[in-house]
């Protein structure tokens, strides 16, 4: 249930073009989905909740990624995964975040 809500939230941010290639490289924006989700929120595209669900919900996987390879520091995204083996351009963190229940999780494996 959780997973679906997180996806929803992705999802909707994604549709608002605050995580997409254009926005991230021609409008100064982020290729970070923690800031495009507070620029969602602060534009009232998500709510507080929404918002507070869904970045614990990366944060969380992004560090685990990274921990899982020994790494305790602040990390990215790209980092946790280029530290795992795993493609990580925006294209690639784009794939994760479109279909978040089957996201890389090389522990489970």
């Amino acid at each position: 249930m959780l997973t679906k809500y997180v996806q929803n939230t992705l999802h909707k941010v994604i549709a608002a073009k605050f995580y997409d290639r254009a926005y991230v490289e021609y409008e100064n924006g982020s290729s970070f989905m923690c800031f495009s989700l507070k620029y969602a929120y602060d534009r009232k595209v998500i709510g507080w909740l929404r918002y507070t669900v869904t970045l614990r919900a990366v944060q969380g996987y992004v560090r685990r990624l990274a921990k899982y390879k020994g790494y305790t520091g602040a990390v990215t995204l790209q980092y946790a995964l280029l530290l795992n083996d795993l493609p990580y351009d925006i294209t690639a963190r784009g794939v994760i975040y479109m279909d978040w229940a089957n996201r890389p999780k090389p522990w489970s494996n």
